[in-house]
């Protein structure tokens, strides 16, 4: 029952999304000579972000009740609905399949039949049970939109977790990893729309399918993460500026806007990509009417995304002091020393900054993209590596797609080298390198190689998507108990039930270094930027040597009761920490422990202490 609550909560969220974003995208008078089936898909995604940024709205008003964010997408939809009704174009006749992407088709179906059955699972997810489900369950409880103390994740930008909000106010936490995968899901059916207003079918059909065989995109289809959001969003400011080139509305442009604001309104990593699709609405402008043109075109733009994510950003600066939050300045509860370690741990990502590193990047990418972020298999496309080939399109919407690709990609690479920061552009990336492909050889020659790196790609994904999928069966028919299926998947949850079976409700639990607490029954302190030794252990100090007696009197302040110390992240973290800082405020902490700790509990992973 979980499991089929969990899916019809889903299904109501998007199935509610379509009316209103086709109302929408038929009042702009947007892509009027489209489609059925890419109208369905664009107006989904659209109608995706509407409700987001209602129930931010909603959360900014203090109207975040339950029974009004579960009545929400019904109400929005039957609204929208007289509005949809619209005489348009059928569908565009299917093309016929070649053997090879009949094979693909096959796959991808596969692979997101893996997807459901590993999201009725309970979730599991490490940035999930941190911040994207602890965030929304905040608000319902609240009310409204607040601030949560001790979890910097959960107070950035949330648009794409509002969307959760749904599922939790109907009494599921499965919901949410399954509205994220449809995310994933119009994605890719919306790169192949976009791709088909450019490209051939076939051409259009292989660039979709290697974003979506990219094993990055199936793995965050099985949590419950926001970056498919943010790619969704982005993908739809594509396919808005493709249309706005092939037509003279000017209507388009907001819908590129709007989408840029709710994608950055996710998450800051759609800054690149909101950049490089900026600067091609610029240069599409110039190629229109000259430097005029070009700024209207760029104020409307910007304007319009301005306005998507206007709520977010206020929020940022009225609350926390810093729109982006926690970067550069800190802000609340954020001094230097806190930002410069947060700092330097995610400079480690990537192989390196000097020339030659920056000249191997797209090899290492692939050759070491471990170094690139904590997903494992997380590298681009690998039917990328011909996108630059597509300069010789004959296309001039592929060349300037070219160009807002390239831009989002240097600004990455000269910035944090997480590869999740670089998705927002991997249905691009998929797209140029198909046409690329197609662009400097002819199809006879060009479609074995291209068929090959995205067929064998999808195999990879399609072994691990299925392994773990296997793995979730029995928990979801109910063969296994939900709390047996966490303690093998979750590293923390063994402790955790420990401490929610000692524990007093009023004594605190501080977490070391591990950051999943959505099951926590006690009062648990997150540790997700692991700096939690620096500010209570070292009371913010980085070069101090431990006070324990100080360190006692902050704990009993801030009520903790109880430590949990992760092992398991700090040997993690130990290829992130190349001067050792975590390796020393451990050794304070262990100064501390020997004389205000009681060990309670220890297994693989983790250690729990009592405060005496």
């Amino acid at each position: 029952m979980d499991a089929a609550v969990g899916l019809a909560l889903a299904l109501y969220v998007v199935a509610c999304s379509v009316p209103l974003g086709v109302a929408l995208l038929r009042r702009l008078d947007v892509a009027a000579c489209a489609g059925r089936d890419e109208r369905l898909v664009a107006g989904a995604a659209l109608g995706l972000g509407a409700q987001a940024y209602t129930l931010t709205l909603l959360g900014a008003g203090g109207l975040f009740q339950r029974w009004v964010v579960l009545a929400m997408p019904l109400a929005l939809a039957v609204v929208a609905v007289p509005f949809t009704a619209r005489p348009t174009r059928p569908a565009w006749r299917r093309p016929r399949l070649s053997l090879p992407e009949w094979a693909a088709c096959a796959m991808l179906a596969l692979v997101g039949v893996a997807v459901v059955v590993s999201d009725l699972a309970p979730p599991s997810d490490y940035d999930g049970l941190l911040y994207h489900l602890v965030a929304p369950r905040t608000y319902l409880e609240h009310g409204r939109l607040v601030y949560v103390p001790h979890n910097f994740s959960a107070n950035l930008p949330a648009l794409g977790e509002m969307l959760f909000a749904v599922g939790l106010a109907g009494g599921s936490d499965r919901a949410p990893q399954l509205i994220h995968a449809s995310a994933g899901a119009l994605g890719v059916a919306l790169t192949y729309h976009t791709a088909r207003r450019l490209l051939p079918a076939s051409t259009a059909l292989w660039g979709a399918a290697g974003f979506a065989a990219t094993p990055l995109v199936p793995f965050l289809m099985t949590r419950a993460y926001i970056d498919l959001f943010t790619v969704v969003f982005c993908v739809l400011a594509t396919w808005a500026l493709v249309d706005w080139q092939s037509t003279p509305r000017p209507n388009a442009l907001l819908v590129c806007g709007a989408a840029l604001g709710l994608a950055v309104s996710t998450k800051y990593a759609a800054l690149p990509a909101a950049v490089g699709v900026g600067a091609v609405v610029c240069l599409v402008g110039w190629r229109r009417g000259g430097p005029a043109t070009a700024v209207q075109c760029a104020v409307v733009t910007a304007s319009t995304a301005l306005a998507a994510s206007l709520p977010w950003l206020a929020r940022q600066i009225t609350m926390l002091g810093n729109p982006l939050w926690p970067m550069y300045v800190g802000g609340r509860d954020w001094d230097a020393a806190r930002v410069e370690q947060l700092t330097y741990f995610v400079r480690q990502y990537g192989s390196g900054s000097g020339l030659g590193d920056f000249v191997l990047l797209p090899v290492n990418v692939f050759r070491e993209s471990w170094r690139f972020g904590h997903v494992p298999w997380s590298f681009p496309p690998p039917v990328a590596v011909a996108a630059p080939l597509a300069a010789w399109s004959r296309h001039t919407g592929v060349r300037s797609l070219l160009v807002g690709a390239s831009i989002a990609t240097f600004l990455w690479a000269v910035g944090w080298q997480d590869l999740r920061f670089l998705l927002t552009i991997y249905p691009l990336l998929a797209l140029l390198g198909a046409a690329g492909a197609y662009s400097v050889a002819p199809p006879r020659r060009a479609g074995p190689i291209v068929a090959l790196l995205v067929c064998g790609t999808l195999v990879m994904a399609l072994a691990r998507e299925g392994q773990r999928a296997f793995s979730r069966i029995p928990v979801v028919i109910g063969l296994e108990s939900a709390d047996a299926f966490l303690r093998r998947e979750v590293s923390n949850h063994a402790a955790m039930a420990f401490l929610n079976g000692i524990g007093d409700p009023g004594d605190g639990v501080l977490f070391l270094g591990s950051g999943p607490t959505w099951y926590c029954r006690v009062r648990c302190i997150p540790d997700p930027a692991h700096d939690n030794l620096l500010v209570f252990v070292l009371g913010g100090q980085p070069h101090a040597a431990v006070d324990s007696d100080a360190v006692r009197a902050r704990l009993r302040a801030e009520g903790v009761g109880y430590v949990l110390l992760s092992k398991v992240d700090y040997w993690y973290l130990e290829h992130q920490d190349p001067e050792g800082r975590l390796k020393r405020q451990l050794a304070e902490f262990y100064v501390f422990k020997s004389r205000y700790l009681e060990s309670l509990y220890e297994d693989a992973s983790n250690e729990v202490y009592r405060l005496r």
